[in-house]
């Protein structure tokens, strides 16, 4: 196991999108947060790599939730790998 924190920790999450434009720009295109954008590319590097999101509100649980949903195209993915 690897703990990682691709959204900066509880502290800096709510910057995502401000802080790496890709995920906004993704967001933006598909309605939805950064960070559920950043859990969509996390859930696509396969099964070898397990994302476990913590959340304190509903709304954070919800929206953590529909990530799973997300298909990226491999363009996005590889956006997002070389931010």
């Amino acid at each position: 196991f690897l703990p990682w924190s691709p959204f900066g920790g509880i502290s800096k999450a709510g910057d995502l999108g401000s802080s790496f434009a890709p995920y906004a720009e993704i967001a933006s295109q598909y309605g939805v947060s950064p960070q559920q954008v950043c859990l969509a590319w996390l859930l696509a590097k396969g099964g070898h790599v397990v994302p476990i999101p913590g959340a304190s509100r509903p709304e954070t649980i919800t929206d953590s939730a529909q990530a799973g949903g997300l298909q990226l195209t491999d363009e996005e993915l590889a956006r997002l790998d070389a931010a």
